[in-house]
């Protein structure tokens, strides 16, 4: 048989070959299915694929998997701001062992805190006599302009009953304040307690 008489009875074979409504039917019923689930999988989120692959962890693997992905999140949401908290406390803590340290003079020269808080005019906050003071018997003697981490503050200057050295920073309550704790830091040989109280942030620094 010649091949162009072969390829004409193939070709009129499948002419012939009529599918039944039924057959169409269902057909079109799995080219829809294959379309949707195409689109589906296109749609999965990244959740998705994380369950996929963490499906395919064996159980050991999982728990192993598990607790990593727990210390990650510990790390990023509870270390993570509280470093930064420490991290604000000590340059506070910082500051105002560097300005202790310079010893400079008064500028208003009082021996009591409510006149010191009339004269210094320029401070956006009022000052404190601060309950702590009054524990240790410290004296006033008078304050100064200065500031705390770019914020306007007053810096007080106190003796104890030996004559011994003690300098107040006193500044109103900032939104970076807000998380700072009390305690007691060494830094650049002072001692530095810092506390908040009566909305103002306080901190005392007296020679180790």
């Amino acid at each position: 048989m010649k091949r162009q008489s072969v390829d004409s009875h193939v070709r009129d074979f499948y002419q012939d070959i009529e599918l039944s409504p039924q057959k169409c039917e269902q057909l079109l019923e799995q080219a829809e299915w294959l379309t949707s689930e195409s689109a589906l999988q296109k749609k999965r989120s990244w959740k998705d694929v994380l369950a996929s692959w963490v499906s395919v962890i064996p159980w050991p693997g999982r728990l192993v998997w598990s607790g990593a992905t727990l210390a990650l999140v510990f790390m990023l949401f509870v270390l993570s701001p509280m470093q930064q908290v420490k991290q604000k406390e000590f340059l506070i803590a910082k500051e105002i062992a560097l300005n202790h340290n310079k010893q400079l003079d008064s500028d208003f020269v009082y021996d009591n805190i409510s006149q010191l808080d009339q004269v210094m005019s320029k401070l956006d906050f009022s000052l404190v006599k601060s309950d702590l003071l009054k524990q240790k018997g410290l004296t006033l003697t008078g304050g100064r302009y200065c500031s705390i981490q770019g914020h306007m503050a007053a810096q007080l200057r106190f003796y104890d009953t030996e004559q011994n050295r003690y300098t107040l920073y006193q500044v109103g309550m900032q939104k970076e304040f807000e998380n700072v704790r009390s305690g007691v830091l060494a830094v650049d040989g002072a001692s530095v307690e810092v506390w908040q109280e009566a909305g103002n942030l306080f901190g005392l620094a007296r020679n180790k």
